[in-house]
């Protein structure tokens, strides 16, 4: 199962000395681009270059975190991969089960999307959405009636 990845299904946020750092799915391309990002590969058997893989991203050190043959592995950003994708969880009340743009509130906490839904009823969605990391455009989205299964739906797009 080379690459493969099992994520925790929740976007894990950590507060260190009042500051916030977000651990995020994402999928980056293996590349070399350093010296020493050459080096960390070679740790690494049976990787290669051109490799895409799904796992964490910790936007404070660049460090990403993913499974390579059963085994925990990290990459780096910029020194032996670039980022293809993050994934993004939109919180979507819906005054039908079915999907209008007309009848959609759209939010991205959950807070605001529950107070939303108990002021005007309807039905709760999760949306696991892959984004372009420098545009923030929207590669794909996936729903689901719970976040996990939303992120699951989301995950099969890039295997």
């Amino acid at each position: 199962m080379d690459g493969s990845f099992y994520p925790n299904f929740r976007t894990d946020i950590l507060r260190m000395k009042f500051k916030i750092y977000v651990i995020m799915i994402a999928q980056v391309e293996v590349k070399i681009i350093t010296e020493s990002g050459k080096y960390a590969l070679s740790e690494i058997k049976g990787l290669k270059e051109e490799t895409y893989i799904k796992g964490e991203l910790d936007d404070r050190s660049n460090i990403f975190r993913f499974k390579w043959n059963d085994k925990d592995a990290i990459l780096s950003v910029g020194d032996n991969c670039i980022l293809v994708a993050t994934m993004d969880i939109v919180y979507i009340v819906g005054k039908s089960p079915k999907f209008h743009k007309d009848e959609m509130f759209l939010s991205d906490e959950i807070k605001e999307a529950k107070k939303y839904q108990s002021e005007n009823g309807g039905y709760l969605y999760y949306s696991a959405e892959w984004c372009e990391p420098k545009e923030g455009n929207i590669i794909y989205s996936a729903c689901g009636k719970t976040e996990k299964g939303a992120i699951k739906k989301s995950l099969k797009y890039f295997d």
